[in-house]
């Protein structure tokens, strides 16, 4: 199968927009594991914008050996000698020696400002390949920008129009809107190879690692709603989802949370929760309910969601103890010889 390269650039276009600053310390150890993530290039930064920039490329690029090393040049010759400096001891250094000695073998051809549609971007990338009659030993880039949301859509369409190199970042972050999302764009490839027809070497369950570890390094939370590594991407209030999951991952996940990293799906109870998700967090509990105590419990569970938006485990665990201890006391006053 066809293989698409995956080019992050996190610690260059990611770290460069507002509120993501990393220093040298912070680049190492995400191009650590932005390397045990698998990508295919890490570009480590823009060298001639700072001393500290350039010294911050040539750390990573001492310290990961095993994924080649890029960095962003302008068309100028002090930029490409800054560049040059900065990935010398780089294992595999890409693009500018390349570029020097022998021409360009990758074509990136961005939408730097989120303008395009899928229909448009892969149509310049088809006639770009006519142009070139699909020459041999060229790879198309794809690089996008989410101003109008379609960074993964077009990113998606460019790889449908012959692009076998993707530029994107972690959760991502990047100029203004942020660049194409590595994860969502892996994922979707994955989860439909059948309708893409290519594949990525990218491991999978490194995502969430990867994306926490980001967010720790920024301090930047991304969205619950966001997609693969969102809080809410593996979570379920409502009740007939609930015991769809219960029943039947499949019924309403297309991946299994484990697959990209996430330890475990959440069922979370608040007013639109059923009574078998109830039923299963009281067994997490330690707790196993008569049809009579789930009622009561159930009950005063979704009116206090009703107060709170949502019930959390010790919440639950004061309601479940003190229902079922009442119960008890119940019970065994009834059995007494005094009753």
């Amino acid at each position: 199968m066809d293989a698409v390269r995956i080019f992050d650039t996190t610690l260059r276009d990611g770290e460069q927009s507002p509120g993501f600053s990393m220093n040298t310390e912070e680049k190492i150890r995400l191009a650590r594991q932005l390397a045990a993530l698998n990508v295919d290039v890490i570009e480590a930064g823009f060298p001639i914008a700072s001393r500290g920039d350039l010294e911050a490329v040539r750390k990573v690029a001492q310290e990961v050996r095993n994924v080649p090393i890029a960095a962003l040049a302008r068309a100028r010759k002090e930029d490409v000698g800054a560049a040059i400096e900065a990935l010398k001891p780089a294992a595999a250094p890409q693009v500018c020696r390349v570029a020097v000695d022998a021409g360009a073998t990758v074509l990136n051809l961005p939408d730097t400002v989120g303008y395009a549609v899928p229909e448009e971007y892969a149509a310049m990338f088809t006639r770009v390949r006519e142009h070139l009659g699909d020459a041999q030993g060229i790879t198309l880039s794809a690089h996008c920008h989410d101003d109008l949301g379609m960074a993964v859509a077009n990113s998606l369409a460019a790889i449908r129009a012959g692009v076998r190199q993707i530029e994107c970042t972690i959760n991502g972050i990047g100029e203004r809107a942020g660049n194409a999302s590595l994860e969502e764009v892996v994922v979707a490839l994955a989860v439909r190879k059948d309708s893409f027809g290519v594949t990525t070497g990218i491991r999978l369950e490194e995502l969430f690692p990867t994306s926490r570890m980001l967010t720790e390094i920024t301090g930047a939370q991304v969205a619950p709603n966001k997609a693969i590594v969102g809080a809410n991407a593996f979570a379920h209030e409502a009740g007939i989802h609930q015991d769809g999951i219960i029943k039947n991952p499949l019924t309403y996940e297309i991946i299994m949370p484990q697959t990209v990293g996430v330890p475990a799906r959440s069922l979370v109870l608040g007013k639109h929760s059923g009574r078998n998700a109830l039923r299963l967090t009281l067994r997490d509990l330690g707790y196993e309910a008569s049809d009579t105590e789930l009622a009561e419990v159930y009950s005063r569970v979704t009116a206090l969601a009703d107060q709170a938006k949502q019930v959390r485990p010790r919440d639950i665990l004061a309601i479940a103890h003190e229902v079922i201890r009442r119960r008890s006391t119940a019970m065994a006053a009834e059995s007494s010889p005094a009753a």
